[in-house]
Order: structure tokens, then C-alpha cells, then sequence
């Protein structure tokens, strides 16, 4: 008990003590000293305020931003290569334009009921007597010889169009088979051979010359590639009648696009067929004549240049341009722009020989534009220049050509605009020289 009083007594005697240093110090401290003093506590303060609370808190913001900041620059880089104005979008359109051309005179698939009657109006057309049509099987070609030990390789380009469509799953690297079916070794023995899907028809006729002659212009200017690869023919001297045999060859490549889907498509709820398999189908007679007559009607006017100005929202190029009977596409040229285009054509005549060449900003033909034009025979009394627009589809849709025309020939060239916009025409033709008729 008496040791407890002691230790409290003697507590209380050291806080007093403290008490009076504490008093004695601020008594003999100035009214300066005090000032400097709190300032003194209240700069620990902020300090240690600053790097135990503030600190932390501004690393962190700070982190937040640099964050954030890389965040918007990738989204800004999508937004990039998204957006319509990126090259590689340009230049993947245009691509795309000349994969279309390159393969829309090839077959998307060999479908041979399709050929049959693709044949069979040839046939009726051209009022032949065919007697027998024999197929082959539909076989993987290439431009180079296979090796009499070599199977057939894999259709690459069936595979890869699956794999752009979403169709299948690409093949990962880990995969891939080295030297065998996908590996680099196959590559090296073909070389740069190309492949495409092969099936040839024989048919066993008799009919006219002139008639064998509707029929070999029938098969060389339907919309898709047909090669007579054998024909042999014989003669009756009675009636004049010829008699023998074509071959004829179909290529086709898977399509990219789907712009054969109507090639495809088979209608099952239409009436195929008859009671009678001897007799004429009559309906197939008519529809085929309304498709004849139709084809007669879009090709009355014989165009020797076109033009086609699409929308930016478009799958293709805002503008295409070529020699209309340029089944290979050779001559095209391309642009892609969300502004108008600036778009020239010259012809002109040296003595007897006319020459033609145009270009857009982007390229021209020929490639030599300053010296150099290529030589052509207009197709009519007039040279015509068909240009194919659209109507505008929105307030956005802001594209189109400025047009100019260089006519330094002794005919008129004639430009034929079509479907272009009435309130916002695509087509605007800045200027012309020599005698030039615009047509809308």
C-alpha cells in the first residue's frame, strides 16, 4: 500500500515537473520565437500529410492517367484502322475489286445440273441436234504437270475461302504440317502453279455450219469462261449436214464474296421437269427468250470506256474505271476517296490511229500517262463513255468525280451518266475540250 502511494506521488510530481519546464520554456520564449515555432508544427504537418497521405494518393492518380492515356491511344489506332480514310482500308477495297473481276468470269462451283442447263439453252438457241453430253468428274487442275507419283494436292483455295467466310477455323502455325500436305516442301515442287477446280463436257452433235458457229459464239460469250478444248467434225454430202464431237472445259474457284450466290441458289419450289421427258418444256423456251431479249436490250449501245462511281460505304472502290471489253481487267484503274475524285479521259488520232488513256489520282493507264497512249477501235460512228452512279444515302455520303474530258479525235465522245443524284449529283464534269455530249 505504502509502495503504491509512493508510485503515484511520484508520477504525479514528474508530470508537474514536465508541466513547469514546459511553462518556464514558453516564458522565456519571444513572441517570435512562438510564431516560427507554430509554423514549424504546421509545416510537419502539411509534410507529413503530404508523404503519408497525399503522396500515395497522387502516385495513384498519376498511374490512373499514364493508364488511361494508353487506353485512348489504342483506342484512337482503332478508330484509325477502322476508319474508311486508313490506306490500308483504300487499298484493301481495291483489292477486293480486283479479286471480283479477276474471278467473275470463273465458275464459284461445279454444279453440273447447273451446266446442264446453262448448255441446254445453248443448245435450243443455236438449234443443234446434240444426241449425248458426257462429263467428267469435277478434278483439281494446275498450270504446271503433276508427277506421274504425285495424288492430288488439297484444294488451298477452297480452305482458305472457308476460312475468310468464318466458315472453318484457320489452321494454327503449331499445326501446320512441315514438307507434307501444307508444309514448304509441296510449295517448292509445284513452284507457282495455280489451282482451280476442272470439269470437262463432250457433246456428240449434228446440225448446220451455221448453226455449229451460234453455238461456238454462244459458248465463247456466255458470262463465264467455257474453253473448247477438241473439236472434231465430219461432213454429209447429202445435206450439208455437219456431224461430230466438242469438248468443252469449266474452271472454277471458290468465290470470296458470295457474288455468285445467285449462280448457287436453286429454286426447289419452281416446276422442273414434265409428264413427258420427250416432249418441249415450253415455260423454259419463254423465259429463256425474255432473258435473251433482255441482254439484246442492255447491249444495243456499243460502250467503248465506263466509269463506275459508288458510294465510300460501298464494299468497293469509290471509283472503277476501264475499257469496256476488258475481261481480264488490265486496264482498270482504282480510287478510293471520301471526297470527290479528280477523274480524266483523253482520246485523240494520229493520222489513222486512235489512242485513249485515263487516270484518277491514284494511278492511271498507262502507267507512262504523260508520253504514252494505247491504241483502240472505237466500236461504233461515236465513242461512248458509260458512267454508272447512285443515288446518295445519306447526308454523309459527301463523294463522287470531278470529270474531265479530252476529245481530240474527228468523232464525238459521247458520255452516258446513269442513276446518278439529282439534288447532289456524283458526276460533276469540270471540263471538256473538242466535241463532247453529256447525257443524263
Amino acid at each position: 500500500m505504502k509502495l503504491i502511494l509512493n508510485k503515484k506521488s511520484g508520477t504525479s510530481s514528474l508530470k508537474g515537473s514536465i508541466v513547469q519546464i514546459v511553462e518556464k520554456f514558453r516564458s522565456s520564449l519571444t513572441k517570435r520565437e512562438k510564431i516560427l515555432l507554430g509554423i514549424l508544427a504546421v509545416s510537419i504537418f502539411f509534410l507529413g500529410y503530404y508523404y503519408l497521405i497525399l503522396k500515395p494518393d497522387l502516385e495513384k492518380i498519376s498511374f490512373l492517367q499514364e493508364k488511361a492515356e494508353k487506353y485512348k491511344q489504342q483506342y484512337n489506332q482503332i478508330m484509325m484502322d477502322t476508319s474508311s480514310d486508313n490506306p490500308i482500308h483504300k487499298e484493301f477495297k481495291i483489292l477486293k475489286a480486283k479479286i471480283l473481276m479477276a474471278a467473275e468470269r470463273l465458275f464459284p462451283e461445279m454444279k453440273q445440273e447447273k451446266i446442264i442447263v446453262v448448255l441446254d439453252h445453248m443448245i435450243k438457241e443455236s438449234n443443234i441436234r446434240v444426241s449425248s453430253i458426257s462429263f467428267t468428274e469435277p478434278a483439281i487442275d494446275t498450270v504446271e504437270t503433276v508427277k506421274e507419283n504425285q495424288t492430288n494436292p488439297p484444294y488451298i483455295l477452297y480452305d482458305l475461302a472457308k476460312q475468310y467466310r468464318g466458315e472453318i477455323d484457320p489452321v494454327p502455325p503449331s499445326q501446320e504440317k512441315p514438307g507434307g500436305e501444307n508444309g514448304p516442301d509441296q510449295s517448292q515442287n509445284k513452284g507457282n502453279s495455280v489451282q482451280a477446280e476442272k470439269m470437262e463436257a463432250t457433246l456428240q452433235f449434228e446440225g448446220s455450219y451455221s448453226n455449229l458457229m451460234k453455238f461456238i459464239k454462244a459458248l465463247e460469250n456466255y458470262e463465264k469462261n467455257i474453253i473448247i478444248k477438241n473439236l472434231s467434225v465430219i461432213g454429209k454430202n447429202d445435206d450439208h449436214t455437219l456431224k461430230g464431237n466438242i469438248t468443252i472445259v469449266f474452271y472454277a474457284i471458290p468465290k470470296l464474296f458470295h457474288e455468285d450466290d445467285a449462280f448457287l441458289n436453286w429454286n426447289f419450289d419452281n416446276f422442273y421437269g414434265k409428264e413427258n421427258p420427250f416432249d418441249p418444256f415450253g415455260g423454259y423456251e419463254v423465259h429463256a427468250a425474255t432473258k435473251s431479249d433482255k441482254s439484246e436490250n442492255a447491249t444495243a449501245v456499243a460502250v467503248d470506256f465506263f466509269l463506275a462511281v459508288n458510294a465510300i460505304t460501298s464494299d468497293i472502290p469509290t471509283v472503277v474505271m476501264g475499257k469496256s471489253d476488258d475481261n481480264r481487267a488490265e486496264t482498270y484503274v482504282y480510287a478510293d476517296n471520301a471526297d470527290f475524285e479528280d477523274v480524266e479521259l483523253q482520246i485523240y488520232k494520229v493520222d489513222h490511229t486512235y489512242y485513249y488513256k485515263y487516270k484518277t489520282q491514284r494511278e492511271s493507264y498507262p502507267k507512262d500517262y504523260e508520253n504514252n497512249g494505247v491504241e483502240f477501235q472505237p466500236k461504233g460512228s461515236k465513242i461512248y463513255f458509260k458512267i454508272y452512279s447512285n443515288k446518295r444515302n445519306s447526308d454523309n455520303d459527301k463523294n463522287g468525280v470531278y470529270l474531265k474530258l479530252i476529245n481530240k479525235t474527228d468523232m464525238e465522245l459521247i458520255v452516258d451518266i446513269d442513276e446518278d443524284d439529282i439534288e447532289r449529283p456524283r458526276v460533276s464534269v469540270k471540263e471538256k475540250l473538242g466535241h463532247v455530249l453529256i447525257k443524263k
